[in-house]
């Protein structure tokens, strides 16, 4: 399944995903070669800030997006998208804009801020692992002998938690949850429960049709999100 799955991201070219080179097996143990990307993940970067701008949001969710819809143009669903799975590296490496990367970090200023700050055209959003969750899904219910869902709880999409079919919505679903998070610095909900029953909530503070966009993405049954 991995070689398979491999052969399919392998074919996968575009800005705004991380690469995968290769794909090997050495004395029976398999594994990915990825492009190596500078940067820090979106989950470190909200970690630090607890969320951001508006602006900084929609400029990583755009980059996002054009890589969800490429990806999914060649029927590759990614099935785990989470903030962890997002990388933010700058444009320019920081001894071409001036410092080091201690002094970048002494001053308290992260570095995905210096990338981005004042320009959104200084970074770039690269999302990475794509079909690696449908991998170890496989390789567990093969192991355990039990059904396996693929992804992170808190990014779950309904249908996953339910095993039932899963598609480009499913990423869609997921691309919510982290647009939510970035704007809120928590996700919307905490388990599978809520995931299934609990309705969205507004963002107070926020343009109304990002609660828009968040709200039809969030829809529990995809025919109705995007």
């Amino acid at each position: 399944l991995m070689k398979r799955e491999a052969k399919i991201s392998l074919k996968l070219s575009h800005p705004n995903i991380v690469r995968l080179m290769n794909f090997e097996q050495t004395d029976g143990k398999a594994y990915l070669i990825m492009e190596y990307v500078e940067g820090e993940s979106l989950s470190d970067i909200l970690l630090e800030k607890g969320k951001l701008p508006v602006d900084e949001a929609l400029a990583i969710s755009k980059q996002v997006l054009e890589a969800l819809s490429y990806a999914h143009e060649n029927k590759v669903v990614h099935r785990d998208l989470k903030p962890a799975n997002i990388i933010v590296t700058p444009l320019t490496p920081l001894n071409l804009r001036g410092g080091s990367k201690d002094e970048a970090t002494s001053n308290n200023v992260p570095l995905k801020v210096r990338g981005i700050k004042g320009s959104y055209e200084g970074f770039k959003a690269k999302v990475l692992d794509f079909g690696i969750a449908r991998v170890i899904k496989e390789t567990m219910t093969r192991l355990t002998g039990t059904t396996a869902t693929s992804g992170t709880l808190l990014y779950m999409a309904p249908e996953q938690l339910k095993n039932k079919p899963q598609d480009g919505r499913t990423d869609i679903w997921a691309f919510g949850i982290v647009l939510y998070e970035m704007l809120t610095g928590g996700t919307p909900f905490m388990d599978s429960t809520m995931i299934l029953q609990m309705p969205i909530r507004s963002i107070s503070g926020i343009p109304d049709y990002l609660n828009s966009i968040i709200q039809k993405c969030l829809q529990k049954e995809p025919v109705n999100r995007f």
